[in-house]
């Protein structure tokens, strides 16, 4: 407290005086700091210095005191000057390659005169006193790198090069650890499900203790489905200092499976090695590259339970399968033929035996019944103890009537089961009117043979007849005669006219006296024709058949001895075999 509190400054260490007190002005001189001055922290340390102005005047009253800090109340009070020195650290590197397969780098402080700093003040330098750490494994890959840079921590220029790479020196080894399990089926059981694996074998190496007061553990990481998808569940260690057995049972806990079906879980254990702290805190772990992954399953089967309910015959007993939660999986039904138990047995895969599969009851008041079955002989549920025809399933008793498939006619025998009596089919025309009639077949097939009639006819449809408006005199008067042609196929008209059979042929407008003609022939028919002729007479007088006429009426009569003659007029017909 230099100055007495009397103006509130912080205390100040006094280093010293520049200059001689007793010579005026010889405060500017040079002021060396007495001591050294180090910084043994990672980040620059700031030290403040205080000028502080001094007033003296001569001792001219002898009393050996002169002089006196000025407080800030005085006046002629100078300012105190503060300087700041920034002390920046000096950084080093530091490796350890010690284990080729774990290196270790990190940036330490020192003095610059190769003593390093104890920052966290146990008396050892440890990697808790660097400012910036970096490893390379454990079980790096022999020959694999690690660049490492600690230049950002350098904020002065007081540090060399804070660069550098490790590299791995690790030969491929053994796998540091392999354990298989069995692959279980288990049943569920509510609330307290668990699958517990035990090793078929294994084999781990023990842990390493390393001199920085870690451990090297091997362990058995398990996840679920699998490393690459699944969630990680935990690790199985092996370690005497932490009394842990990574070849012990491995006791899983399974969710309820309170459904109809098995569910399948599958679980993935992968070696690794680990770095882990005198309180067991893991540090570091990886992957041991040499080892190979084991895959291994539980099936949890479901508890179900089969029941079944009795029937009174002919009833059916119906079994039921239900799982825990009420879920009806399956049902059966056998139908009750006699009095006693019924068994039905559910096929369901259950090789861990956790479910009641079958399930009995009883079928009752059977003997007031017949035996139900059939007793008809040709069908073929027949059953000769039956007592009823409950359970027949029909069949076809008729007899073959088509004379082309087979022996047909006959009668159905029930002694035989067969038809009796049938005719042998003897094949052939059956037409008594067609020119191959076979008087000895009794089964037509089809090849009955009958010559076609051509045939045609011309018939008068209307006579119209026109006076003229003279009907005193006839000679003037006009007729328009229309045909009906009848033919058995497409006609031609001798003025080329064109028709089928039904249809009209009209002549037209002729004067009294005037004889019309016209030759109607069946196209394709070269003997297939006739000639239709009339003489027009007039509206008065009544039309009277010409000579030719008679004559045609004479030859139809003709025709009834002699047959169709090649000759026709609008009365008759002119037909031949074709």
């Amino acid at each position: 407290d230099i100055d007495g509190g009397a103006t509130g400054n912080a205390d100040i260490a006094y280093l010293g005086t520049a200059g001689a007190p007793t010579t005026v002005g010889s405060g500017c001189g040079d002021f060396q700091v007495p001591g050294t001055l180090f910084n043994g922290g990672c980040a620059p340390l700031v030290v403040s210095f205080f000028v502080v102005p001094y007033s003296y005047d001569f001792d001219t009253d002898g009393d050996g005191t002169f002089g006196a800090y000025l407080a800030d109340g005085n006046a002629n009070a100078c300012p105190v000057l503060q300087y700041d020195v920034t002390i920046n650290p000096i950084l080093e590197i530091i490796t350890d390659t010690t284990d080729g397969c774990n290196q270790f780098v990190g940036a330490f402080v020192s003095d610059g005169m190769g003593g390093f700093f104890d920052q966290d003040g146990d008396g050892a330098l440890t990697p808790a006193d660097a400012c910036g750490t970096d490893v390379l494994g454990p079980a790096c890959t022999d020959g694999g790198t690690l660049d490492y840079d600690f230049s950002a921590l350098d904020v002065g220029t007081c540090s060399g090069d804070l660069t550098g790479t490790l590299t791995c020196i690790c030969p491929t080894g053994d796998c540091t650890g392999t354990v298989d399990y069995p692959d279980l089926e288990v049943c569920n059981v509510t609330g307290a499900s668990v699958a517990v694996f035990t090793p078929v074998s294994c084999t781990v190496n023990p842990e390493i203790a390393n001199a920085d007061g870690t451990f090297t553990l091997v362990g058995f990481d398990i996840y679920a489905p699998d490393a690459a998808t699944g969630a990680y569940l935990g690790t199985l260690f092996e370690s005497a200092t932490f009394g842990a057995a990574a070849c012990g049972d491995l006791t899983i806990t399974l969710p309820d499976n309170l459904t109809c079906d098995a569910l399948v879980y599958q679980f993935e254990i992968v070696t690794s090695i680990n770095e882990v702290d005198a309180a067991g805190t893991v540090i570091s772990f990886a992957n041991d590259p040499n080892c190979t992954t084991e895959i291994m399953t539980v099936t949890q089967y479901p508890v179900l339970i089969a029941s079944a309910v009795g029937a009174d015959c002919p009833g059916d007993v119906v079994a039921t399968l239900t799982a825990e939660d009420g879920t009806v999986c399956a049902t059966d039904m056998v139908t009750c033929a006699a009095d006693g138990p019924v068994t039905i047995d559910f096929a369901v895969m259950d090789p861990a035996g956790c479910s009641t599969l079958s399930a009995t009851a009883d079928c009752s008041n059977c003997g007031m019944m017949g035996v139900p079955g059939c007793t008809d002989p040709c069908d073929p549920a027949f059953d000769p103890a039956s007592t009823d025809d409950t359970l027949c399933q029909g069949y076809d008793d008729t007899c073959n009537a088509d004379c082309t498939a087979g022996p047909f006619g006959g009668t159905w025998d029930a002694a035989t089961c067969a038809c009796i009596n049938e005719t042998a089919p003897v094949n052939g025309c059956t037409d008594a009117m067609a020119d191959n009639y076979d008087p000895a077949a009794n089964c037509d097939d089809g090849s009955c043979m009958t010559a076609v009639l051509c045939e045609i006819t011309a018939t008068v449809a209307s006579i119209d007849c026109d006076n003229m408006g003279t009907p005193e005199d006839g000679s003037d008067d006009t007729e328009i005669v229309t045909l009906t042609i009848t033919s058995t196929g497409p006609w031609t008209a001798g003025d080329g006219t064109m028709g089928v059979s039904g249809d009209t042929y009209t002549f037209p407008a002729t004067v009294t006296g005037t004889t019309v003609m016209m030759m109607f022939s069946v196209d394709g028919e070269t003997d297939c024709n006739t000639t239709f002729s009339y003489i027009v007479v007039g509206c008065d007088t009544p039309a009277i058949p010409t000579l030719s006429q008679w004559g045609l009426m004479i030859l139809a009569l003709l025709m009834m001895t002699f047959g169709a003659l090649k000759i026709g007029s609008f009365t008759m017909s002119s037909v031949r075999k074709q």
